[in-house]
């Protein structure tokens, strides 16, 4: 399971995958962000999503399939943040990503957790976090 966190200051939800993620642990994933979502009280649709990707494995294609379903899940449309930034990607991973980024607006793959922030923040992402979520 990655390491979740969440600022409720700067509606910022952070994670950092680590390893090789099977589609079972895709969908206990992003189960498990959603509910840290509780966490934002009444502004779950404003927020952002940090995703670290500096430790995470090349995914295979049933799992990029899966976090695609996962991303266009209309069940989950009230849950979508406003912007997501994936950082650290090794240049396969980021290719997968990439893919993925073109299911929805707001998602971007980062060269690095500066790079995520400076882009999630000229989004608007309400808040703005003077230093990264560890």
């Amino acid at each position: 399971m990655p390491y979740t966190a969440v600022d409720r200051a700067t509606s910022m939800l952070f994670a950092r995958v680590v390893g090789f993620l099977d589609v079972e642990q895709v969908l206990s994933v992003t189960a498990r962000l959603d509910a840290r979502l509780a966490e934002l009280g009444d502004r779950p649709q404003g927020h952002c999503r940090l995703i670290d990707l500096t430790e995470a494995k090349v995914a295979s294609p049933d799992t990029i399939a899966a976090l695609g379903r996962e991303i266009i899940n209309p069940a989950r449309r009230t849950l979508l943040a406003r912007r997501v930034a994936y950082f650290g990607a090794s240049p396969l991973l980021a290719l997968q990503i990439n893919r993925l980024c073109l299911l929805r607006p707001g998602m971007a793959v980062c060269s690095d957790r500066r790079a995520a922030y400076a882009w999630l923040h000229a989004g608007a992402c309400p808040g703005r976090a003077t230093e990264p979520l560890h």
